[in-house]
């Protein structure tokens, strides 16, 4: 665990909503492990700041669910950044956790909260791989059929006029 650095630059790519609501997390090191109760000190759609009593080390993994009013409870898997004692409360460990593989569904309802919540002019969403990767058919599809039609009319046009097929 390494102490909190004295110089700290802002390097986030999403604003830090501020909270304080419970959470309850687990570790994902192999053997089944009980659920332990910390606290989402901030959040966003890149990570937050968690602190709970255990210590969490740089690298390890975690599943974390806590309940947002009004959109419902939400279980996302992060990646622990960071880790140290908390300045404010020597009984506590602080943690920035990064999200990891979350379903589109807890994506969508953590966007809509912060969305709800920031007052951003735009809070940027989260989209799903699968989402990205249908739309990008549609358009495929879409060009494929314009190309497609065009051809045709082309070709229509050439046999009439004898060019391309001239006796």
């Amino acid at each position: 665990m390494s102490n909190p650095p004295l110089n700290r630059q802002e390097r986030r790519t999403y604003r830090r909503f501020p909270a304080s609501f419970d959470s309850v997390y687990q570790s994902k090191i192999g053997a089944v492990v009980e659920p332990h109760t910390g606290c989402v000190e901030n959040l966003s759609l890149g990570g937050m700041l968690h602190s709970q009593k255990e210590s969490f080390y740089p690298g390890q993994e975690i599943i974390i669910s806590f309940r947002l009013k009004h959109f419902g409870q939400v279980v996302l898997n992060g990646i622990i950044v960071w880790a140290w004692k908390s300045a404010h409360n020597p009984d506590l460990y602080e943690a920035g956790v990064r999200w990891t593989r979350n379903s589109p569904a807890a994506q969508a309802r953590l966007a809509a909260f912060l969305s709800s919540h920031l007052d951003a002019p735009a809070v940027p969403t989260l989209v799903s791989s699968s989402s990205a990767r249908s739309i990008g058919w549609w358009r495929m599809i879409t060009f494929g059929f314009l190309l497609f039609a065009l051809l045709t009319i082309l070709n229509i046009f050439w046999f009439k006029k004898g060019i391309l097929f001239a006796r």
